[in-house]
């Protein structure tokens, strides 16, 4: 049971130390005055733990003697203060690189597929000197649908110069494709592209970085040294590939993979499952190769591992950077989400703190506010961290704290919400906020309305990447290409937004975290988190695999509500209601809200700017925690609120910003009147005796 002054005075509460982390950019020359200064700084508005991270504009070489002597400092404050300091494990992002060093050596650069496509009629000639690329497959494909494979010794021509080449004359007009592995340059991307799917690049860079940081502070690791924080790693090319992918292929699906590539960029028969099998051992290899290395190393040195990828905002983003980005998380201590800019309702968080809740994990971070720009104000902050709390949100990772605003430094993904912010004064109210909130809601059980079946593998069976994007493109980036694709992602982003605006919760089911759930009485269990939901949408037309089919079967058997529409209606809503009823009865329109921009488009970004985003009305949670029931209702409009409220519990209102808590009054009428402030959440707490 949380006690009232527990829940008003909660500076002290060393417990809830951890619900604001900031990223502390380490991007000047670096003198141990002011890092005592700062760090003093910080902890007088109670941030506790810092994310010490190098940036541009640091004066100095990365994880050298000046760097580390700076590190010792901060060590040795947080030591001394009983605090704790996460790591960041690169300079600037994305992971994996150590700065650009390990990229020197092309064979650690991320490998990519690329394809060449060539229209031949009868009796022209297509060569290929072998010399001069390396290839992989070459096939060609006659109208009638018919294909051969070119890499065979029959069209293989020794030319005096060249060794050897591919030399093939069409008898009939026929497509060739041309898959080669290639590699980016290292001036171009290649510098800040690791291979993730090699789990020797991921060794070279837990040698490069981790072990150095242990190698110095390995007494500090699990005490004062908590955590490691992996930022934003992602495939810079559609086609991601290693040199054991062939082998690892065959392992997994009993089939060459060589003779078939071509398929992944047609519009064959086969095609769709080729290209279902090759993002699934993609996605596979990047969790194996890279994440469970480094989440193995942190499990073994006692601290944990937060991560976020790039653009979870989308299922077409998910797939381009991650394959499938969801099952990454499997080996991922602290799931993080980005949310850049300061516009809200996207579904970013959405998604991954459904990966979070489906392997157990009880913290969600959030990377935020990073882009919003110098004029964002304490007001704007409050109202989007309401916003990402009611997505589950529990971990505030500020983007960020400068060390320096010094010339270009003070244009590097601005603000600084620190000491040269405007609002840094009523920072530490902010910070009670977000502690008042976790004590009440962290560690309860969520009430979820309904699942939704992620349709990844339908995705993948029609992707088709544009191989002329690569990294960095913002709003001008490639279009998705299939028109299956195109609409799943558009069904998927309308879906997750209608069910939003209508205070329907919501979980994502992935194929990966499957064995985490259950079938109990027609309801879906999570068996880590025992939240459970007995409703379902898997529409007609998404594929799912066989065990994912025989799941729905028996929850569908035993009576659960199997929805097959995206189109939340009327009627499907009041069998949802039906299934879940809220502990209240109101006026439905006091219970809605809208969604500005509730679809991107078929385009993909990088990365997702949230500006001009925006939710109004009103959103409201559920939570059972210790035996009572807690609705966190936010109010986006910029007037207070007020509900009536109809129910035969008593009513507490917990107020988190002031720290205030008024009992609320029941009428003649029996309704209860429940004040929703302007632009930030309050917490009504049920009473368990009515």
């Amino acid at each position: 049971m949380i006690r009232r002054k527990d829940f008003y005075d909660v500076s002290e509460n060393n417990r809830l130390d951890s619900v604001q982390i900031p990223f502390w950019l380490l991007n000047d020359q670096l003198e141990r005055e002011e890092l005592t200064r700062q760090l003093a700084l910080m902890r007088g508005q109670g941030i506790k733990n810092t994310i010490a991270h190098a940036r541009s504009g640091y004066i100095g070489k990365y994880l050298g003697s000046d760097f580390f002597d700076s590190i010792d400092v901060i060590v040795s404050e947080k030591n001394k203060h009983q605090e704790k300091l996460w790591l960041y494990d690169e300079f600037d992002w994305p992971s994996g690189t150590c700065n650009g060093e390990l990229t020197k050596k092309e064979e650690y650069r991320e490998h990519f597929l690329n394809f060449e496509t060539h229209f031949l009629q009868a009796g022209e000639v297509y060569q290929i000197h072998l010399s001069s690329v390396d290839l992989l497959c070459v096939c060609s494909f006659s109208s009638d649908g018919r294909s051969e494979n070119l890499l065979k010794e029959k069209y293989i021509q020794y030319d005096g110069t060249y060794a050897y080449a591919l030399k093939y004359m069409a008898l009939e007009p026929v497509e060739i494709v041309v898959v080669t592995l290639c590699v980016d340059p290292y001036a171009l991307c290649g510098r800040r592209s690791i291979n993730y799917l090699d789990a020797e690049c991921t060794r070279a860079f837990i040698n490069a970085v981790y072990e150095k940081y242990y190698y110095r502070y390995s007494e500090e690791f699990g005490k004062t040294i908590t955590a490691v924080f992996n930022d934003e790693s992602r495939f810079c090319n559609p086609y991601p590939w290693c040199m054991d992918f062939p082998e690892e292929f065959f392992k997994r699906k009993g089939y060459n993979i060589l003779t078939e590539l071509a398929y992944l960029v047609r519009d064959d028969k086969k095609s769709a499952r080729i290209r279902m099998d090759y993002f699934q051992v993609v996605s596979e290899l990047f969790q194996q190769n890279y994440w469970k290395v480094l989440y193995d190393w942190c499990e073994e040195h006692q601290v944990q591992l937060c991560a976020h990828l790039l653009g979870e905002e989308t299922l077409a983003s998910q797939v381009r950077y991650s394959g499938d980005l969801l099952c990454q998380f499997r080996y991922i201590h602290v799931p993080c989400v980005d949310h850049l800019a300061k516009g809200i309702g996207s579904q970013n968080i959405k998604f991954v703190s459904s990966a979070a809740r489906s392997y157990g994990r009880k913290l969600l971070a959030c990377e935020a506010f990073g882009g919003s720009g110098n004029e964002l104000t304490m007001q704007e902050q409050r109202r989007m961290l309401c916003w990402m709390v009611h997505q589950g949100v529990n971990l505030l990772i500020n983007h960020a704290y400068y060390y320096s605003l010094r010339e270009e430094r003070a244009q590097d993904w601005p603000p600084s919400q620190f000491f040269q912010w405007e609002y840094w004064e009523k920072t530490s109210q902010l910070n009670a906020m977000l502690r008042r909130l976790y004590l009440c809601i962290a560690n309860g059980k969520r009430i979820c309305d309904v699942i939704i079946v992620m349709p990844t593998e339908s995705f993948w069976a029609d992707y088709v990447g544009d191989q002329r994007y690569k990294n960095g493109y913002y709003d001008c980036g490639p279009r998705i290409a299939g028109n299956w694709a195109k609409e799943l992602d558009k069904q998927l982003q309308f879906l997750m937004a209608q069910l939003q605006m209508k205070n329907v919760d919501f979980q994502i089911l992935h194929r990966d975290a499957l064995e985490n759930f259950e079938v109990i009485d027609g309801t879906i269990r999570n068996k880590l988190t025992g939240e459970y939901a007995p409703a379902c949408i898997c529409p007609n037309g998404w594929c799912v695999n066989d065990k994912m089919q025989k799941f729905l079967n028996k929850f569908e058997n035993q009576g659960g509500l199997l929805i097959k529409q995206t189109d939340i209606n009327d009627t499907v809503l009041t069998e949802i209601r039906k299934r879940t009823p809220l502990p209240f009865q109101t006026d439905d329109g006091c219970l809605q809200a809208s969604i500005s921009n509730p679809y991107y488009g078929d385009v993909i970004h990088d990365p997702y700017l949230h500006n001009g985003e925006d939710v109004r009305g009103v959103l409201f949670m559920r939570i059972e925690k210790e035996g009572d029931l807690w609705i966190y209702f936010v109010n986006f409009d910029n007037t207070n609120r007020e509900l009536q409220l109809s129910t035969e519990y008593c009513l507490e209102c917990w107020d988190p910003w002031t720290g205030e808590i008024t009992e609320c009054v029941r009428d003649e009428k029996g309704q209860t009147a429940v004040c929703l402030p302007a632009g930030y959440g309050t917490l009504v707490r049920y009473i368990s005796e009515k």
